[in-house]
């Protein structure tokens, strides 16, 4: 099948912030849900059938805050399938025992882990699966570190919030 391409890229190549060098940007297949059934509760049809399992080529932009996903390796970022704004998820974990990826919910030879979604966010865990154990590991620690990175930010705005009113 596919996968096993996974794997640092870059797109792009121009500097950027400093977050954008503490978390680069990371090119590979993954696998997901088919038509929108990345949320946890809807990966059965109406028709009560499981839904497959699709690999997409995602990519993800630390500079945009986003990961995106394309149906093809090449395709531009104008022909992404579906953009996931991580300031609604806060960290990534394992699926829960009895939710979608988690053991025995997943093709055999999959991986999966999730994005979790921050309090207050529109969006349910976003569930994914790699190819190799060593590819999920690679996803999760770069996702954990961009989550880090942000709320690092978030903190740091906080303070800085917080020390003006102080003064004032």
């Amino acid at each position: 099948g596919e996968g096993g391409e996974g794997g640092e890229g870059g797109e792009g190549g121009e500097a950027g912030s400093a977050s954008d060098e503490a978390v680069a940007t990371l090119n590979g297949v993954l696998w997901k849900r088919a038509s929108k059934v990345h949320i946890a509760q809807a990966a059965v049809a109406e028709s009560g059938l499981a839904r497959d399992w699709v690999t997409r080529h995602f990519r993800l932009l630390p500079s945009d805050g986003t990961l995106a996903y394309f149906q093809k390796q090449g395709d531009e970022a104008s022909l992404a399938r579906g953009i996931l704004p991580l300031a609604f998820y806060d960290g990534v974990s394992e699926p829960p025992a009895g939710t979608d990826g988690s053991a025995g919910s997943t093709p055999d030879g999959l991986h999966a882990f999730q994005l979790t979604a921050s309090d207050g966010s529109p969006e349910r865990a976003f569930v994914l699966a790699a190819t190799t154990a060593d590819e999920k590991a690679q996803w999760m620690e770069r996702l954990r570190a961009l989550f880090a990175a942000a709320a690092v930010t978030r903190a740091t705005a906080a303070a800085t919030v917080a020390r003006a009113a102080a003064a004032s």
